[in-house]
């Protein structure tokens, strides 16, 4: 599907299906909340303090999990916090809402103990949702990465990106998260779409979802001997850049009223609509 007949679609469904809040009964949701640790992500510096990738990334999890749950979704996260240094405030004023002082530090990985004091890379947090898939057959299984971008070229665009796999992918699950963002008019709409995957970006690099085959053989052929392609087997996943830092407008909306409860909301509302149009048949 092109990415011009992905929108149309989206589109459709925004005005014939309005996102409201819904039953999620028999979804498990893996909600992998980008970068933590001593891996800071991208930052922007908010008067004397430092915002952090992680630190979003975070809240919007924590906002999320509520909402999911009450709407009878089980959720799973990749990471958690770790409570006990004591020299951790438990948040930070930012904007009119107060954040999360750290991001997540303990990383949760499959057959093998929880990472703690150093980067866990992506591959391992997917490890978190290929567990989750292989012990419930039950439940749909659907893996979300958060994370915020840091795009400078192209006149700094504002808005969400929202990345889905180059193997197997759910078409629908895609369509109702782009429908989501668009109604809430928070998508981005550039000259690649409002959906972007490519072998050029880090983080295409780390998941391994790139867009097209070509994609992948160019890739195969750059970093032949220096990195092992891994096939992601959670075919509903999605990574959601859900706005770019150094954007002043995304940058302004983050420090409105309730802004990571909005961007949670967002995420709930595409999967409500995702639910709603399968109809309970996506066993």
């Amino acid at each position: 599907m092109s990415m011009r007949t992905l929108f149309v679609v989206a589109l459709f469904l925004a005005i014939c299906a309005p996102a409201k809040a819904g039953s999620l009964d028999g979804l498990t949701v893996v909600i992998d909340p980008g970068h933590g640790n001593d891996d800071h992500g991208t930052r922007r510096r908010y008067g004397q303090q430092l915002i952090t990738e992680a630190q979003l990334t975070w809240g919007v999890a924590s906002e999320l999990r509520p909402l999911l749950t009450a709407d009878g979704a089980t959720v799973r996260l990749t990471t958690m916090q770790h409570r006990l240094p004591s020299e951790w405030p438990p948040l930070a004023v930012f904007g009119r809402d107060t954040i999360p002082a750290r991001g997540a530090d303990v990383f949760m990985t499959w057959g093998q103990p929880s990472i703690r004091g150093g980067r866990a890379g992506l591959e391992q947090r997917f490890a978190r949702a290929r567990q989750v898939l292989a012990s419930d057959s039950t439940a749909t299984v659907l893996y979300l990465s958060l994370h915020f971008d840091h795009v400078l070229g192209r006149g700094c665009p504002a808005g969400a990106r929202i990345i889905y796999p180059a193997g197997p992918y759910d078409t629908l699950l895609v369509v109702s998260m782009v429908s989501a963002f668009s109604q809430a008019g928070l998508l981005r709409a550039d000259e690649d779409g409002p959906t972007v995957a490519n072998g050029r970006s880090g983080l295409g690099r780390h998941l391994f979802i790139l867009r097209q085959p070509h994609d992948l053989r160019r890739y195969r052929d750059r970093l032949r001997g220096r990195t092992r392609l891994v096939y992601n087997p959670v075919p509903r996943s999605l990574l959601i850049e859900l706005a770019n830092l150094p954007n002043n407008a995304d940058w302004r909306r983050l420090q409105t009223s309730g802004a990571l409860r909005r961007y949670a909301q967002v995420i709930r509302d595409g999967l409500v609509l995702y639910r709603r149009a399968s109809s309970g048949s996506i066993r």
